[in-house]
């Protein structure tokens, strides 16, 4: 039996909209195929994302547009590669502890 290779899953989260309500859809479909390019391939899967204004404490609840790709534990850069897509992506820097996570994929 072949031994399997550790992954690592790297998961970036958009609103369907921006604050200004325009649409993201360029902006989520430019990051998917970043994550094809970079990782050979993603998921693109829908869910609702939740957050409290700090200043205000006020809940908002928005739908997002979840963008998963498996990523080879080899990888060693792989968090500076999705800090890097983002500032290509958005040309501005990203709270990525905040948007986005690398994560160690459980052995089945």
């Amino acid at each position: 039996m072949a031994k399997r290779e550790k992954m690592k899953i790297a998961t970036v989260n958009f609103p369907l909209n921006d604050n200004d309500g325009s649409s993201n859809a360029d902006l989520i479909e430019q990051t998917a195929e970043t994550f094809c390019r970079t990782y050979g391939g993603c998921t693109v899967t829908e869910g609702m994302g939740y957050w409290i204004d700090p200043e205000t404490n006020q809940k908002y609840v928005e739908p997002v547009k979840i963008i998963t790709a498996a990523v080879s534990e080899t990888v060693s850069d792989a968090q500076q590669q999705l800090e890097q897509m983002a500032r290509n992506i958005m040309k501005k820097p990203i709270n990525w502890p905040c948007s986005s996570r690398l994560m160690a994929r459980r052995e089945s």
